[in-house]
């Protein structure tokens, strides 16, 4: 019972990691769009 318990919130905290994950990939790679943007206009 609790081994199930404790495998559960494992779960949960890998979900919410993985979403935290794709948040911040996503704030990565628009800030990396707006730099490239940047530079094609400078150049």
């Amino acid at each position: 019972m609790f081994i199930k318990m404790l495998f559960q919130m494992k779960l949960i905290l890998l979900n919410q990691y993985i979403q935290i994950d794709s948040v911040v990939q996503r704030l990565d790679g628009s800030k990396y769009k707006g730099n490239l943007y940047k530079q094609s206009k400078e150049a």
